[in-house]
């Protein structure tokens, strides 16, 4: 005969996660993240900056226009011949867009290095959009890592009075 009064049960004790700590780790990451994204913006908003400041300007023709086939709307993106000191050279844009924005025979602005004529941008929309896109999400996570902060700090706080009372 068993004696159920007898049998022990082996159970763990359940682990609870303790939310104040759960809402401290979640606004740390999203603090990180949020940094890393700021970090990005200003990465690239330098880097189109510099670029801007220490390149030279002339005008570049459309020659042909590239489409990249097999992607969703086969984007597109220009090739302009512009020259420098006589000498022609050939920039193949690698910002495309799904909207066809340039003809042949249009006339854009090419920024190049006057150390290295063939290094040569077109415009520096992209890079600036992707900084201010990458400085709001930034932004957002780092507003979002404040708030959980808050309420971190007063669930930690109503903890402590109801301990202390």
């Amino acid at each position: 005969m068993i004696n159920t009064n007898q049998a022990t049960v082996n159970k763990r004790p359940r682990r609870t996660s303790d939310p104040v700590k759960v809402l401290g780790i979640l606004s740390l990451i999203f603090g990180c993240i949020g940094l890393v994204f700021l970090l990005l913006s200003l990465g690239f908003y330098s880097w189109t900056n510099f670029f801007s400041t220490t390149t030279s300007q002339t005008e570049g023709t459309v020659t042909g226009i590239v489409y990249r086939v097999g992607t969703a709307n086969n984007p597109v993106a220009p090739v302009v011949q512009y020259s420098v000191n006589n000498q022609n050279y050939t920039h193949n844009s690698s910002v495309y867009s799904s909207a066809v924005k340039y003809k042949i025979g249009d006339k854009l602005v090419v920024h190049y290095d006057p150390n290295k004529p063939q290094d040569s941008r077109l415009d520096f929309e992209a890079a600036q959009l992707l900084a201010v896109i990458f400085l709001i999400i930034g932004l957002g996570f780092i507003v979002v890592s404040g708030i959980l902060g808050f309420i971190r700090r007063s669930m930690s706080q109503k903890q402590r009075k109801l301990i202390s009372a």
